[in-house]
């Protein structure tokens, strides 16, 4: 029973980052293949525009967005009080102090350092966001999205490390498991800064937001 109840809370946890996280990524991630292309990403013949336009779809699809980021807040966060979101911070720190010990380059651990810098400040922001759900609902509703945003690229990173740093891997070749340290080290410096911008949305973001009377839309 206490594992079906652990495996119950990860999955409740995971299913609105993985849907509405990746799925935000996907429109970007095409979005950028339309622009590579240029004025031709728009002709048909390149098939980067369908990729866009059926990605596109995928944020609206299975709830919106805006309604899994309000799940991730006022269902998974606040109904077991942050169990399940502690439970994986825990997770993702001994991950990462397991990559961290396996590794002796100065660039894996500055990696790894980074990553765990990132899974601290996604901690505080939890918190901040346990409290603020209980005591003003519009306030923590107000970064619900970048709260979503954040926890999803942070977990991108932590997974983007473990793959980085796995030992005898028999499965990947060696061109393959450098393919695999190359993009954790380009997620790592060039994704994984969002999360802190993300974590300014969530605290300072909603004020602004709430004040703005509804005469003046």
């Amino acid at each position: 029973d206490e594992d079906r109840a652990y495996h119950d809370r990860r999955a409740n946890l995971l299913t609105p980052l993985v849907k509405s996280w990746c799925t935000d990524m996907a429109v970007e991630t095409s979005s950028i293949g339309v622009q590579i292309h240029g004025g031709m990403g728009f002709v048909e013949e390149t098939g980067a525009g369908q990729h866009y336009r059926d990605s596109r779809i995928l944020p609206i699809y299975e709830g919106t967005n805006g309604i899994q980021a309000l799940d991730l807040m006022g269902r998974k966060l606040a109904r077991d009080q942050g169990q399940g979101t502690a439970e994986m911070i825990a997770e993702m720190r001994e991950d990462l102090k397991a990559a961290k010990a396996s590794v002796s380059d100065d660039a894996s651990i500055d990696l790894c350092n980074r990553v765990s810098a990132a899974v601290d400040q996604l901690e505080a922001t939890t918190q901040w966001m346990l409290k603020t759900t209980g005591e003003d609902i519009f306030q923590a509703a107000a970064g619900a999205m970048p709260f979503l945003n954040q926890w999803g690229t942070v977990v991108g990173a932590w997974v983007m490390v473990r793959r980085a740093t796995a030992q005898n891997d028999s499965v990947l070749s060696d061109s393959e498991m450098k393919a695999q340290k190359l993009s954790a080290d380009f997620y790592i410096k060039n994704i994984l800064p969002r999360a802190g911008a993300f974590a300014a949305q969530v605290t300072d973001g909603g004020s602004a937001l709430l004040e703005l009377d509804e005469d003046l839309f």
